[in-house]
């Protein structure tokens, strides 16, 4: 026995010098980065740092002994429902008018439809869609009662909720269906609190606990990751079941107080990717879809508790409100990764204007209509659910004091763990208003692409450089971004899908290496003309033969032209492609002047004497065959004005972009 227990340790022993030697064998040959890298970008996706917020069971039980005697408090309470209803029956406020008119007339309409059946969508293998739907009918046909008091609008309620509640299940395999489900039943029951009988509200409180609650527990690693993960997901499937827990406590008071407690200390590993300039890493649709559930959690918390235990006051997330400010140009926002290019906003940000006193951040909010939300494909009970929440949260005197707002025209964002942007403009909320903005910080973040380097360009009412945004959710590895996932075998996804550099095209498959970091090594302001942000995009091309690349990226000529300048050095004579993509009609008129063109409209785009290269016109199609080169929305049309240099081992691309006069 006791040889057999030395022989274990020395094999032991000799399992871990191989294992050393293998680790070392990585890092000689270079491959070791990916190693250790690979390893980083797993813990980067979790957080796994002790939290500050220190809450307790015994903390959340204290705290209910002191709750709100309000019965409605989840988004807004009985005080607040009766200041809307005033206004409803008043009409005195246009755009309160506006949001009520439109949540009448989808609620009316649903009182003519069969409550939604259990269908599994084949894009993401989920119920997301049907569960986002019936919580949009929830709160469409809850807020018309609370505000008629028809019960036609609350018996037709009950019956959505009733058959949701006898599903078999919530798809607790794919978390997000189950907690907005577990929302939308919590905050039906909670509006209709004056309707429901006991036996009632005992059914909705027994099915949430069945299908959310007890299927949250365990599970680590397989289905219950989210709990340490910062992406939406944390922030989406807390403050689902956390109002949950809030709605039905007296019936489950054990577990709601002990996930309560769970909930306000894990929900802020989220805002570790946000921290400290307000800058979202997903970009702009789950900037929407993350502090829209935040603040609903936010709000209901302070409704029902007086107190969200500090996460408000967390460094970074008062900023966020402002954050699709900075990133939207006259011509939509800067859609990195799988983001639309429309303009997105949410109720979210009147609750932000209340908190920071900013009535930029609820103009930028209010000045969204009906119509132009849904021309920007907002789907139609989804923007019911937005003016229901909308006419709760917006107030005409957030808007006052906008005049004398002083807005940063120009902007360096970052946060701690993975964003970095660089933004300049000639103004707000105009039409024809200048902007140009560009990305750096970490490739492998959830729905990112290989785009370290990539901008948005708009002139003269124009998007002169486009962002593709997101591909088919369907398509096959997709979501698998590691060294030979199948995410970089779609063309929108990789480096050459974007705005950037490509260097030596088809020697490795990901053409900008995916765990690579990217930070901006200077930036200034020039208050008169714009200013200037510098790139480091060195470790991007770590395996693509460069020894060094920096991006400078210069607005100028008083906020009206952009200058993207690359040096690189490679490591041997290198073929390298500067690429722009554009809706515009292209003509080379020589090898160093192109002309773009939109109608009337014109902007020269000229290389500088010293620039490597000459310009070209490309497909928007990948160097790579096998690629899938599909795009998903409107992109008839779209080309690449690109800059080709060959044999190269040292140089520079400088690319002017100036309108025409």
């Amino acid at each position: 026995m006791e040889n057999g227990v030395k022989k274990h340790k020395k094999g032991k022993i000799i399992f871990l010098a191989v294992a050393v030697a293998v680790i070392v064998a990585f890092i000689v040959t270079g491959a070791g980065k990916m190693l250790v890298d690979t390893a980083a970008m797993g813990l980067d996706y979790i957080s796994l740092k002790p939290n500050p917020t220190k809450v307790t069971t015994q903390d959340i039980k204290a705290v209910m002994e002191k709750k709100t005697a309000s019965r409605v408090f989840v988004l807004a309470t009985d005080e607040d429902f009766a200041r809307v209803k005033k206004n409803y029956e008043k009409r005195n406020d246009k755009k309160l008018n506006e949001y009520f008119d439109y949540v009448k007339k989808c609620a009316d309409k649903l009182l003519d439809t069969q409550p939604l059946g259990y269908i599994l969508d084949d894009e993401e293998d989920s119920i997301l869609e049907t569960a986002r739907e019936i919580l949009e009918r929830v709160v469409s046909l809850s807020f018309m009662w609370r505000m008629t008091g028809d019960s036609a609008y609350a018996e037709r309620c009950v019956a959505e909720m009733e058959n949701a509640c006898n599903f078999p299940d919530w798809h607790e395999w794919h978390f997000l269906d189950t907690a907005e489900l577990t929302f939308a039943v919590s905050l039906g029951t909670n509006w209709l609190y004056d309707y429901l009988d006991e036996q009632q509200t005992k059914s909705f409180a027994d099915a949430v606990y069945e299908k959310a609650f007890a299927v949250s527990e365990g599970k680590f690693l397989s289905q219950n990751w989210w709990k340490w993960s910062k992406t939406n997901w944390n922030s989406v499937c807390f403050s689902g079941l956390g109002i949950g827990a809030m709605v039905f406590y007296d019936y489950y008071p054990d577990f709601a107080a002990d996930f309560l407690a769970e909930a306000y200390k894990k929900t802020a590993y989220n805002f570790e990717t946000f921290t400290p300039d307000g800058v979202y890493v997903e970009g702009s649709g789950y900037w929407e879809y993350c502090t829209t559930y935040l603040t609903y959690f936010m709000s209901t918390s302070d409704n029902l508790l007086n107190t969200d235990f500090g996460l408000s006051e967390t460094d970074g997330f008062l900023q966020l409100g402002a954050f699709p400010l900075y990133v939207t140009g006259a011509e939509g926002v800067f859609n990195y990764g799988d983001n639309k290019r429309v303009s997105v906003g949410a109720p979210s940000m009147f609750w932000f204007s209340k908190k920071t006193d900013d009535p930029a951040t609820a103009y930028y909010q209010a000045r969204a209509s009906v119509e132009s939300e849904l021309a920007n494909g907002k789907g139609e009970y989804e923007l019911s659910r937005e003016c229901a929440v909308g006419a709760l949260w917006y107030d005409g005197e957030l808007l006052k004091g906008l005049e004398k707002k002083e807005l940063p025209l120009s902007v360096y964002l970052k946060s701690d763990s993975s964003q970095e942007l660089a933004a300049f403009r000639s103004g707000f909320f105009g039409e024809k208003d200048t902007y140009a903005a560009i990305k750096g910080g970490y490739n492998y973040t959830n729905h990112g692409d290989l785009d370290i380097g990539t901008f948005v360009f708009d002139s003269m009412g124009e998007r002169w450089a486009e962002d593709l945004g997101p591909a088919d959710y369907g398509d096959s590895g997709y979501f698998v971004g590691i060294i030979g996932g199948g995410r970089w075998k779609v063309y929108a996804k990789r480096a050459e899908g974007q705005n950037t550099l490509v260097f030596n095209p088809g020697t490795m498959y990901e053409d900008q290496y995916p765990f690579a970091r990217a930070g901006f090594t200077s930036y200034e302001e020039d208050k008169e003309n714009g200013g200037t942000a510098v790139l480091d995009m060195t470790e991007a091309y770590c395996f693509k033969g460069v020894k060094s690349a920096e991006r400078t990226f210069e607005m100028y000529n008083r906020r009206t032209c952009l200058m993207v300048k690359d040096e690189f050095t490679c490591r041997k004579n290198s073929e390298v492609y500067w690429l722009m993509h554009t809706k515009a009609d292209i003509d080379i008129s020589d090898s160093r002047h192109a002309v773009l063109t939109f109608g009337e409209k014109k902007m020269n785009a000229f290389l500088s004497d010293d620039s490597a290269g000459e310009f070209e016109v490309l497909k928007a199609e990948s160097f790579v065959d096998g690629t899938d080169n599909r795009l998903k929305g409107d992109w008839d049309g779209i080309k690449v004005l690109a800059v080709h240099a060959e044999n190269v081992k040292s140089g520079i691309i400088e690319v002017h972009l100036e309108p025409a006069k």
